[in-house]
Formats: C-alpha cells, structure tokens, sequence
C-alpha cells in the first residue's frame, strides 16, 4: 500500500470553481452561470476535523511502530492517552477533542470496548522482546493486522459515521443566524465539517500523479498540522489515478467531489436548496463509491497474492486486514446501497481470517460489489 504522508491545511482554501458541475452520473445541475472562476472559503471552520484526523494518524503511526525494527513497546495506557487525547494535543488548533468521544461505540465490528481490548493486546504484545519489532508485535494470531485494520476502522466508526450525522442534520440546520464560535451559518459549518472529514488537501484538484505518489508536502496555510495521512482523502486519490475497476463511472474523483463542495457551499449561500442537495448527493454517492472500490481493490490483491506461490502471509494479512475494515464501513451508512442481505453476503466472503480466504469467495465478492455499485 502506499502510504501518503503530507501536510494538512486547516484554514484557507482556494480552488477552481467551474461555470457547471457535473453530477456523478455525468449529467449536469443547476449551474452558476455568473459565478467567479474562484471561490474562497475564507470563512470556512473545520478545525475540530483536522484535529480528529491528526489525533487518529498519531495513533495509527505508534501502532504501526512497534512492527519496525528498532522500535520501543507501547503500553496500553500510552495508546489510550492519544485515543482519549489526555494530553489535549492540538489544543492551539481546537481544543478539547478525542476519539473516544466521537467513535461509535454501538458498532458491530469496532466498538470503544473492541478498541481498548486490542491496546491491550498490543502492549502485551509488544512488550514480549521475540515481538517486538516485527510484525508480530501488531498481529492477532488470526491474522487481523491491527494498524491496518485499526485505520480503516476509525475511517468507518468515527469520520463516516460522523458524516452520515451530518448528512441526515443539514437540511434543517439553521442558514439565517451567524454563529459566533465559527463564523458562519450553522448550514454552512455543517457542510465546512463535512469537507473537514473527507481530508483533501486545498489544493487536490491541481494535483499530478507524481505529486500523489511522492506525497509532497504542502507549505501553505495558517495553522499547518505535520504529517498527517489524508485517510479519506488518499483512497479518494488512489480511486483517480490508480485504481481502473470501474468500467461505466469517471475516475476523477478528485475533481468531482471538489467541485461537489465548492458548488454546494455557494449554494448554501445563496439559499439554493435544490442545488445543494444535488452536490450532497454527490458527495454521498463517491465517498460510498470509494468505501465499495477499495474493497474491490483489496478482494484483487488478496486474490493476485494467493494465486503466487509462495504466499507471503504478511502481505496477505495486511490486505485481507484493509479489505475487511473497508467492508466494516458500510454498517455505518443506513442508507447504503447494498442493504443487509448483502452486507451479510460480503462478510460470508470475506471470512473469518486472512488464511480461510478463497479465491473462490473472493471473486463472489468482488462480483457482488461492482453489480451493487454498479462498476
């Protein structure tokens, strides 16, 4: 997997905004005909996102460490420092945030409780010196990955389960009254939140390839926030210019959901209700594209990996990891495509651990995924 590793802007964001949008089928909606070829969100306040998404690539970076060579362990208490956010970090951008008061703790798959218990299989874990340091010191006996599966996870539990809130919150939130704590209309913020969630760099739609894939760095923007994995935003990247499963959608995903935002918040603005929930509909439909096409992704490269002998069980268990955490993530979208029969279905495929994977149940799921989806 390529981990992409880049600068997260917090305040200004600048982009490109076209006469027209197009809607994710291709067609096109209410355009603006006299709008301005750019459009600020100098006002825009989704600092409280920016922080979770630091907060849980802070997590995600001591998790992965204790697999490395040379790493010191981690004990359970120190995990659960950054996941309760004791020490307040990134109280200068927002204060008084943490992940465990944003997760859902109700989920199936990856409750608070589920959460704790596997900090504490870590620091058992990585305080064994045969462990530590290598991939065993952050792999269950069944083979579930925990740094991979943690992050899909948290993208599942807490940033697309907050954004289904949001989602279902917008259309009645207030667009009359100017709230002092962020600048803007409730409407407004809501929707600023939701971007704040998708983690895109400001400037993503300029992006080349080679930009993506050597992960550079932005230096603009008041406050910065260092080294943060984008978690949204990279698979957002990876569906545009890596992935090629989609035989009847466009790929630019980047650009679509861009302008999605950029349109809706302008719309938003001028009390234009039928255009924002167009974009909305937009925004819902590619983030639920991209949850079902990074599956698809995974299902294939557990599959290539299972057809070359030998079999490298660790790449295995780190993609089976990913696939299943993306899997997870429908169960927070009530109102997802693929509806509880099917969801059913794909776990019936997925197994219960990355040795019992078949190349059999794996193409079923595949197959089932891009009927739903439509790919």
């Amino acid at each position: 997997m390529l981990i992409f590793k880049k600068v997260f802007v917090c305040a200004v964001v600048t982009c490109l905004l076209f006469s027209c949008t197009k809607k994710h089928d291709g067609s096109t909606v209410s355009p603006y005909v006299n709008a301005p070829s750019t459009f600020n969100f100098t006002d825009a306040n989704y600092k409280q996102q920016t922080v979770v998404l630091s907060l849980i690539d802070s997590l995600l970076d001591d998790l992965q460490i204790v697999g490395e060579p040379g790493a010191t362990s981690f004990s359970a208490s120190q995990l659960s420092s950054i996941y309760d956010n004791t020490g307040d970090l990134y109280s200068t951008i927002y204060p008084d945030v943490s992940l465990s008061g944003l997760v859902n703790s109700n989920g199936v798959f990856f409750s608070d409780t589920q959460i704790r218990n596997y900090f504490d299989t870590i620091g058992v874990l990585s305080s064994n010196s045969t462990y530590l340091g290598t991939p065993s010191a952050n792999t269950l006996d069944s083979g579930l990955y925990l740094p991979e599966y943690y992050e899909k996870c948290f993208m599942g539990s807490l940033i697309y389960n907050q954004a289904n809130q949001l989602f279902t919150q917008l259309p009645s939130a207030d667009n009359t009254t100017i709230n002092s704590a962020y600048g803007t209309t409730q409407m407004v913020h809501i929707w600023d939140q939701l971007f704040g969630y998708m983690g895109m760099p400001v400037d993503y739609p300029t992006w080349s390839y080679a930009q993506f894939n050597a992960g550079t760095n932005l230096t603009s923007g008041n406050p910065t926030i260092t080294q943060t994995d984008f978690l949204f935003g990279e698979y957002i990247g990876h569906s545009t210019f890596e992935y090629t499963v989609f035989t009847s959608k466009p790929t630019n995903y980047i650009q679509s959901i861009f302008n999605a935002f950029i349109v809706g918040r302008m719309a938003i603005k001028n009390n234009d209700y039928t255009t924002r929930d167009a974009q909305l509909a937009i925004i819902k439909g590619i983030w639920e594209d991209i949850i079902a096409s990074q599956a698809i992704s995974y299902a294939t490269n557990c599959i290539a990996n299972i057809q070359t002998p030998p079999a490298d069980a660790n790449i295995l268990k780190g993609r089976w990891s990913e696939m299943t955490g993306f899997i997870h993530m429908f169960q927070y979208n009530p109102n997802n495509k693929l509806g509880t029969v099917n969801i059913n279905l794909l776990y019936s495929y997925v197994g219960t651990e990355p040795s019992k994977a078949t190349v059999s149940s794996l193409n079923n799921l595949i197959a089932l995924l891009k009927n739903t989806y439509g790919f």
